[in-house]
């Protein structure tokens, strides 16, 4: 099957076996398999890219996770949580920089309950023009139902792994099926479901196969997927890569073929396992770009991995530079909330 033909079938009818033959294709076809994704994403959503900005909330985390580093033991972890006060002026700064979405991010960090985040976004929400995404970890349906109704738009909690087994075995006390309820119980809140995996933490491609299709299958509105690079203070520290690494960048292409009307962000994940590796992202898939305008002082203290960029740039910079990135690759900064568009709009 010549690989125009090959693509086109993935896109009108993903399959396994389809994604898994394009994921081992020769390295001779990448280029037709990015122009072909960049097409789908062209199409579906219009060459814009929407700006979210990221504020790191807590670096505390009840969690131990084999590759994290700010993971419940990891050592030398300058810990800090924001106030409530802080988190809400740092969401009304970035409002006024030009965001229309801002994302509050944290390790699993137990003080901040779902009633103590409803009633931050509820004040985000009377004093900013802003949609708001949450990513805080696990939570009761009741509880999700609670965060819509307090106002929050999105949530991302991603699965990691389609493997039970290597799920249980790098993320210590939680389970697999406990995290996959989540998912269904953000669905069923009415939040708008984010969610991906780790690109490189099942070690072959039939695996990865089976990631990329769990993506498929949950329906998502958006999916955050990135390269897995451990920290150097855990226990997977000496952790290699498991495939060369276009097979993490024709990943994204893949998910935005089979997955046209999500939303899929360019991680900053990308930049450290690979010069400009963003760019090429977001050249080929992404349709989101997501600054950090965490205050600086909080910003150098949240490092999931090491090598992680841009943590000295100013909010004011990340935003700027963000744009006239966007903009030199000839797309349009999106204007508007993002919120997630649904199926129906393509068929040919």
């Amino acid at each position: 099957m010549k690989t125009q033909s090959l693509l086109m079938e993935l896109y009108k009818n993903p399959t396994a076996e389809l994604v898994y033959s394009v994921l081992t294709l020769d390295e001779r076809f990448s280029d037709e398999i990015h122009e072909f994704s960049a097409n789908v994403r062209n199409k579906v959503h219009d060459r814009v890219i929407h700006l979210r900005g990221i504020i790191e909330i807590s670096n505390y985390c009840i969690h131990n996770c084999s590759y994290c580093g700010i993971g419940r033991e990891c050592s030398g972890v300058n810990r800090y949580r924001m106030s409530e006060g802080e988190i809400i002026e740092n969401a009304v700064y970035a409002n006024a920089l030009g965001y229309k979405t801002v994302v509050l991010q944290s390790g699993e960090d137990s003080y901040f309950s779902a009633e103590t985040l409803g009633r931050i976004v509820q004040n985000i929400k009377k004093k900013a023009d802003v949609a708001v995404t949450l990513s805080c970890g696990e939570y009761s349906l009741d509880e999700y139902r609670f965060l819509h109704q307090s106002g929050c738009d999105r949530y991302l909690l991603r699965f990691e792994t389609s493997s039970e087994e290597i799920y249980s075995k790098m993320h210590e006390g939680q389970k697999f099926q406990e995290r996959i309820q989540s998912l269904h119980s953000i669905y069923e809140s009415g939040i708008q479901t984010g969610s991906g995996f780790l690109i490189g933490i099942t070690p072959d491609l039939v695996s990865l196969t089976d990631d990329i299709m769990l993506c498929r299958s949950l329906d998502l509105d958006m999916i955050g997927c990135g390269p897995l690079i451990a920290d150097p203070a855990t226990s997977m520290k000496d952790f290699i890569f498991p495939f060369e690494k276009e097979i993490a960048f024709r990943t994204m292409a893949i998910m935005r073929i089979i997955c046209p009307w999500a939303h899929i962000p360019a991680t900053t994940a990308f930049d450290a396992f690979s010069p400009q590796g963003r760019v090429k992202v977001l050249d080929s898939a992404a349709n989101v770009f997501m600054p950090n305008v965490t205050p600086l002082k909080f910003k150098l203290n949240y490092n999931l991995y090491p090598k992680k960029t841009s943590v000295d740039e100013s909010a004011e910079l990340s935003f700027e530079s963000s744009k006239k990135l966007i903009e030199s690759r000839g797309f349009i900064t999106g204007q508007g909330y993002g919120h997630s568009i649904r199926k129906g709009y393509f068929q040919s």
